[in-house]
């Protein structure tokens, strides 16, 4: 497996590359168990072909693909896609956007609070610390993007 790995140019080496093995290996077991007729449903649920499962997911049906979608939809949670029905789906998004209205002003208070933290962290260093930690973080940020080929700046480390 690692010579394949290293044919497709993937390392092994840092979080990147167990991550990126870790997924080639997770869809070598999902091709598995799809050419196997599997269908990967939540627990407690028949197993179809998954021939089945991918035709119904993958072609909508032409009701759906006439509606225009207005406004992102949302997010199930785990293993209620094949449970509720469109109507408690809806009152789930619903819910949802609701929640999200509340939660965006405490999302930007703790953005705030983590950047006041972290203003006060830098200020217990000493000078000379602020820029050898300085420099580690642009040594760090040279090496992402290096590794990715862009130049992003969209970085927070070490603010």
């Amino acid at each position: 497996m690692t010579r394949k790995l290293r044919q497709l140019g993937i390392s092994q080496h840092g979080t990147r590359g167990r991550v990126a093995a870790a997924s080639f290996v997770l869809l070598g077991l999902a091709g598995l168990a799809a050419s196997l007729g599997y269908g990967g449903g939540a627990e407690g649920e028949s197993a179809a072909p998954a021939s089945q499962n991918t035709a119904a997911a993958a072609s909508p049906s032409a009701a759906d693909a006439a509606k225009p979608r207005a406004e992102p939809r949302g997010r199930l949670p785990v293993y209620f896609r094949n449970v509720v029905t469109p109507e408690q789906r809806d009152r789930i998004y619903a819910i949802q956007r609701s929640y999200a209205e509340q939660m965006e002003p405490l999302r930007e208070q703790l953005a705030e609070l983590e950047e006041q933290m972290h203003a006060e962290v830098r200020g217990v260093l000493s000078d000379e610390q602020r820029r050898r930690v300085d420099d580690l973080v642009a040594k760090a940020r040279a090496r992402r993007e290096q590794s990715r080929g862009t130049d992003t700046g969209a970085d927070t480390v070490g603010r």
